[in-house]
């Protein structure tokens, strides 16, 4: 992906669809590595399935920007630094999985790195500056995004043994409130 510092907002969305699809694939590896304790697999299946349903709202949002080319020619403000942190951050996450070191505690840290990076690192600076109709389809993946942060935290309570990872999920549920309480 060749980097820039701002992206027309059809741009940026063909590049978030795909930020989103390679979380589905991570998500599906991850489901297909762990099934044990019961619940966990369903948990994963969940969060790719949702990805995939993200990528197909932003690349339907971004063919429709192409189709009517004067809908939101906006033009989106994001750094090279963040764009390239959030890619390598999933290239190399991918490449975890099939590490023999990669457990259930190194899942969980992965997928909850990953969501707070695209929370605060995207979503966020795309709802800087509100713009209609953009807005209530960002809104609605926001909710979504949030969900995956309660969702993870629910499960690294649950199934976590790592002690660092139990107190990173209880701080992020007593502080974050950027969009709704974790």
């Amino acid at each position: 992906m060749k980097h820039k510092d701002s992206y027309s907002t059809p741009e940026l969305l063909r590049i978030m669809g795909g930020l989103e699809l390679r979380m589905n694939q991570f998500y599906t590896k991850v489901a297909k590595k762990f099934t044990e304790p019961e619940g966990i697999r369903i948990f994963w299946d969940s969060l790719a399935q949702q990805e995939s349903v993200h990528s197909t709202i932003i690349y339907t949002l971004s063919n429709m920007y192409r189709n009517n080319p004067g809908m939101f020619n906006e033009i989106v403000e994001v750094d090279y630094a963040t764009m390239s942190k959030i890619e390598d951050f999933i290239k190399t996450s991918e490449e975890k999985i099939n590490n023999e070191d990669f457990d259930l505690n190194a899942a969980l840290q992965e997928a909850f790195d990953l969501e707070t990076l695209e929370v605060n690192d995207i979503y966020d600076r795309i709802i800087e500056s509100p713009r209609e109709p953009f807005l209530a389809v960002i809104d609605h993946l926001i909710e979504s995004e949030d969900a995956h942060l309660n969702s993870l935290v629910e499960a690294i309570l649950e199934y976590a043994s790592s002690d660092k990872l139990i107190e990173k999920a209880k701080n992020l549920r007593a502080t974050f409130s950027v969009h709704e309480q974790v």
